[in-house]
């Protein structure tokens, strides 16, 4: 009967130990997943960086040049108007003096 206990006790000793080892795995394994979904976290947070600046850098580039043909648009548009007003000022003073006048 003491032998049976005995051997009930070694039992009960190794099922403590497994028990203790399979709660230390758990808790590293814990560990290692939080320090892995961090780094992860941290990778995704500097692909998103990275991509929202190439988008700004590309729309900002895409802003100056529509920027620029609208001055552009805009200088020959004023050109066409001052070569206008150079050939037709006088007709037109006169057409709009003659206006007035009647």
């Amino acid at each position: 009967m003491e032998e049976i206990f005995r051997r009930l006790s070694e039992i009960e000793a190794a099922a403590d130990r497994i028990k203790e080892d399979t709660e230390q795995k758990k808790v590293r394994m814990s560990v290692e997943s939080e320090k892995q979904m961090s780094e992860y976290d941290k990778k995704l947070a500097e692909k998103t960086d990275e991509r929202i600046s190439a988008i700004r850098g590309s729309l900002e580039k895409e802003k100056e040049e529509r920027l620029s043909a609208l001055t552009a648009e805009s200088e020959k548009a004023l050109q066409k108007l001052d070569a206008f007003y150079e050939a037709n000022h006088k007709r037109l003073s006169k057409e709009l003096y003659e206006r007035i006048i009647r």
